[in-house]
């Protein structure tokens, strides 16, 4: 009797072993690479790039731009840094570095912070992450 609930058991062990296995290749296999921006993150980015944008046309429109902006352009920096940055966004890649200070300078020019600067320089990035997501997601 011994001998065949033994033999019971190891058939038992056996065919757990081999779901799990099967379970965890499937896993692998349905796996989604990871996407560093969402859809709802990019439209959220964009949002706060418009109002960052309008902000300062309103300001210009008030004659208090050329005093405040400077100020407004720094805080827009920093908010799409870190929030790229938290997204697991590098700009050690040069086109990612020249679209977020680049048009942070652009924004610095009296003149031209009145152009959605900040909005174009968002969609640029958050198309760039999207595309390099996309690739690395068809290529591995």
């Amino acid at each position: 009797m011994n001998n065949i609930e033994e033999q019971r058991m190891a058939r038992l062990q056996q065919a757990r072993f081999q779901g799990e296995q099967e379970n965890e290749g499937e896993e692998k296999k349905g796996q989604k690479a990871e996407q560093r921006i969402n859809n709802v993150t990019a439209i959220f980015m964009i949002v706060v790039a418009l109002l960052y944008d309008a902000a300062q046309a309103f300001l210009d429109f008030i004659l208090i731009g050329l005093a405040v902006n400077w100020i407004l352009d720094i805080w827009a920096w920093l908010t799409f840094f870190i929030w790229f940055k938290l997204k697991g966004v590098s700009f050690a890649n040069p086109k990612r570095a020249v679209s977020l200070n680049g048009g942070f300078i652009l924004e610095l020019i009296p003149a031209v912070n009145v152009l959605p600067i900040w909005t174009a320089a968002v969609i640029i990035l958050v198309i760039t992450v999207k595309t390099e997501d996309k690739l690395a997601s068809i290529y591995h």
